[in-house]
């Protein structure tokens, strides 16, 4: 009875551990697949467009799988300059976009960023959500900060509360209020922190803000 019931533990595990392994095997190969599908032609603007419609600067590789090992430098060794040997190819064929003063995986990653962040709340402007939301918060402001028309008719008009507090301070002692008063700024900004040269203490620093 020991035995059947040890066989038929085994079955059961093997059976269990079945699909899970085969998904293993299967998940590089999609991921692959999933990422060759970036553009690596740019448009006539120069920009590469993605299957999400991103409009990048450069070709989008983030998210291919481990090192791309044709962009070696295998004349280096990597004893000398590992920096080079890994990447050596990249940094002699690989052209900075015209639009920029450099680029990196962290420029190209700032792009995919920002493009799905407005894309985002382009969508929620559209659907007109309840002002309430947090959703129609977001909708509210860029819509406000879109409407150039109405910005351009209103003037000063909505600076004039802020302008006549100002006008109205009498005292330091107000300035120092106002100062800490949302909606306003100060002309110096000061913060603790280690000294840079007597790091065993702190020491409050001052500079320049507004």
């Amino acid at each position: 009875m020991k035995k059947l019931m040890l066989g038929a533990a085994s079955i059961a595990l093997l059976a269990a551990c079945g699909p899970a392994a085969q998904e293993e095997t299967a998940t590089p190969a999609e991921a692959t697949e999933a990422t060759s599908t970036s553009a690596t032609t740019p448009n006539a603007d120069g920009k590469y467009v993605t299957p999400e419609g991103l409009e990048l600067s450069a070709a989008d590789y983030w998210g291919d799988w481990g090192v791309d090992l044709t962009l070696r430098d295998e004349t280096v060794d990597p004893g000398d300059d590992f920096y080079t040997y890994a990447n050596g190819k990249w940094l002699d064929s690989f052209v900075i976009p015209s639009d920029r003063t450099r680029y990196g995986a962290f420029t190209l990653l700032a792009e995919k960023s920002e493009q799905r962040v407005l894309n985002i709340i382009q969508e929620l402007a559209e659907a007109e959500p309840d002002p309430s939301t947090l959703e129609g918060k977001v909708a509210s402001v860029y819509n406000a900060y879109m409407d150039t028309s109405g910005i351009e008719a209103a003037g000063l008009a909505p600076a004039t509360p802020y302008l006549s507090k100002i006008e109205g301070l009498s005292s330091r002692e107000d300035l120092a209020k106002l100062f800490a008063a949302t909606g306003y700024s100060s002309p110096i900004a000061g913060w603790v922190d280690v000294d840079s040269k007597q790091t065993d203490q702190y020491i409050f620093y001052v500079t320049q803000s507004g």
